[in-house]
């Protein structure tokens, strides 16, 4: 005959008792609560062992979106550019207006000589003609003046224009080397980071088979919703 002993919930087993002629059913044993305990903390272990594994993901993607590639020389590059435009604008329409000055200055001297050359060498003997070269000899030296104080005025006015464009010039030189740089330096830190990325998640991959299918979608869920890690390591700072 055949009598069923077990516990609500546990499956039966197969038993021989004593009596030749009498088999028994009795339930399978429960795990004890130290193994309880030990599978549990073996699910916990893997869970965080995925946590730091997607944590370290986390931080590399944060770190990549963050590298310096020069940004705020970029920036100021563009404002030294519209600087420079103005102040190297100034400084090449003064030097320009140097040069016509300077010309037309030796026009000047070049229109007076001549006609001093006029009066003097006996070649104009009207009185009214000798007149009017004088009267064009005065207008003429007037009008030297007026631009010889406006080439003394250019004159001190060039050397700080020319130097402020040579300051910008110098500080886009500096900024333009330094993006450089930094792109150099965040170029060759992306790769290791890429590749540091793609080691984590294939311990993810390894990992992710370990944990408890429940736990590891509560997990997921809290991922998702933090859009960040579901877990935090407590020290005993309590941090």
């Amino acid at each position: 005959m055949y009598e069923v002993l077990m516990e609500s919930g546990a499956s039966p087993s197969l038993s021989l008792s004593l009596n030749p002629n009498h088999v028994t059913r009795t339930p399978n044993p429960r795990p004890s609560p130290e193994r309880r305990h030990n599978t549990g903390m073996s699910e916990l272990f893997s869970l965080y062992k995925l946590h730091k594994a997607d944590a370290a993901m986390h931080s590399l993607r944060r770190e990549a979106a963050e590298l310096d590639t020069g940004q705020a020389e970029t920036i100021r590059l563009k404002e030294l550019a519209k600087e420079l435009q103005a102040v190297g604008g100034r400084a090449k329409a003064l030097h320009s207006e140097q040069v016509d000055k300077e010309l037309e200055q030796q026009g000047y001297s070049q229109k007076i000589d001549g006609y001093n050359k006029k009066l003097y060498d006996g070649s104009v003997v009207s009185p009214r003609e000798i007149e009017n070269i004088e009267k064009e000899i005065a207008m003429l030296k007037e009008l030297s003046e007026k631009n010889d104080e406006r080439l003394l005025e250019i004159y001190d006015l060039v050397p700080p224009a020319v130097a402020d464009a040579d300051r910008v010039k110098a500080e886009i030189e500096a900024k333009q080397k330094a993006v450089q740089s930094k792109r150099e330096i965040a170029v060759a830190r992306h790769a290791q980071i890429k590749a540091e990325y793609e080691a984590h998640r294939a311990e993810r991959a390894a990992i992710v088979a370990d944990v408890d299918e429940a736990m590891r979608e509560k997990y997921e869920e809290i991922r998702k919703r933090t859009g960040d890690v579901a877990m935090a390591d407590v020290t005993e700072h309590g941090t």
